[in-house]
């Protein structure tokens, strides 16, 4: 069963979705393809978690809190 998504949680996912297709434009446009990579990946997963309500590896990734 998908978990369901608050209001505003959708509101800041569609927020990250629009921004990270404007990095992405910015980061081809100059050529840092590497980095254009890294965020299409990233959009990926936000389109993901659109449409499923939650991220594919939800729990496998842990953020490094010292970074």
């Amino acid at each position: 069963m998908m978990s369901r998504q608050s209001t505003s949680q959708k509101e800041r996912l569609e927020f990250m979705r629009s921004m990270l297709v404007q990095l992405r434009a910015m980061a081809d446009a100059d050529n840092h393809e590497m980095l254009a990579y890294l965020i299409e990946m990233a959009q990926l997963e936000a389109n993901e978690v659109a449409l499923q309500g939650t991220p594919r590896h939800s729990g496998t990734l842990k953020r490094n809190s010292l970074a």
